[in-house]
């Protein structure tokens, strides 16, 4: 998290801008409705729904969160889950675009086909940012299948061009969910850089709504503490002359923090990637090839290759029907 290149002192109302500005909404373009569609929101179960753009719609199904309950509280079902549609035409075009866009445009591609196949009624800049990818991947295993050829391995001697390695990515993966109502999210930390000041930060998950932001390459002290604030939910406690901090002074309280509670948030945010979300790890037991040297053994995939294979075959196919 420490900030790279020049910098220089934020005005102060650069400093409330940033303390007000907790999402980003520019990548979030809500579908208008059509003309004669229905309006309201219908419910499905217990969850409240978006309503169907068409009668050919087909049905959504759940998709679990990886932090169940405790980012997202509201309009789930009892086991914490969301309901998403299988891609439409729509999203194929998004995905044909892929190949030659940059990192940042495919990653709100991703964020645009997610807005549009979640039909639970929710908003979606509030969904944490590990939960992204699965998702995603989620929402291509439902449309294009579950089943994806990992053949050619990585670093396998027997692989060639008639090889094939069948696995899962829903069923195969093992995922690691974060205990609902965890006591441990948020999290909070005291704060040591101020001597005799006495100071609770409490640490959130960034949000999908922010990850321009927070992915942003900084080069300045605002991009700097424009990233802090997405982590950074609230400060409170007292300063060393003992008067209770305000939420105008958290920009200058996280311009000045030490080295040691920096490593403290780095820490508590790395503990949560590593331990929720999918593992992206399975026992290679589904070889074609009888001399195959990583039968049975674990095997770790890029999840971005994944996507990348799906994409790759959706821009296939489409020239084909063209």
């Amino acid at each position: 998290m420490e900030n790279q290149g020049i910098i220089r002192n934020p005005t102060q109302e650069e400093l409330e801008q940033i303390q007000k500005k907790k999402l980003n909404t520019n990548v979030f373009k809500e579908e208008a409705p059509k003309q004669n569609q229905q309006t309201q929101s219908t419910a499905y179960g217990s969850v409240k729904m978006k309503p169907k753009a068409s009668a050919f719609e087909p049905d959504p199904e759940p998709y679990r969160l990886i932090t169940t309950n405790n980012i997202i509280k509201d309009n789930l079902t009892e086991n914490h889950e969301i309901f998403v549609r299988r891609m439409s035409g729509k999203e194929d075009a998004i995905l044909t675009n892929f190949g030659e866009a940059s990192g940042e445009k495919i990653l709100e591609g991703i964020t645009q086909i997610i807005m549009n196949c979640t039909k639970t009624e929710m908003d979606l800049r509030q969904l944490p940012l590990n939960e992204k990818i699965p998702l995603f991947i989620f929402i291509l295993a439902i449309s294009l299948g579950k089943n994806f050829d990992a053949a050619p391995l990585k670093d396998c001697s027997t692989c060639d061009s008639t090889t094939n390695v069948v696995i899962s990515i829903v069923d195969d993966f093992k995922t690691k969910y974060m205990e609902p109502n965890s006591p441990d999210y948020p999290a909070s930390i005291a704060l040591t850089s101020y001597p005799n000041a006495k100071l609770e930060a409490t640490l959130e998950l960034p949000k999908l709504g922010a990850e321009n932001t927070f992915l942003k390459q900084g080069t300045s002290l605002t991009d700097y503490l424009d990233k802090m604030i997405q982590v950074i939910k609230e400060v409170n406690g007292t300063d060393s002359n003992g008067k209770k901090v305000t939420d105008r002074e958290i920009p200058d309280i996280i311009t000045y923090l030490n080295g040691e509670d920096k490593e403290k948030i780095s820490k508590i945010l790395n503990s949560w990637t590593e331990d929720y979300g999918v593992i992206y790890k399975t026992k290679i037991t589904t070889c074609n090839n009888p001399n195959c040297c990583m039968k049975n053994k674990e095997y770790s995939f890029d999840p971005y290759e994944i996507i990348k294979t799906y994409v790759t075959r959706v821009i296939t196919k489409q020239k084909k029907d063209f």
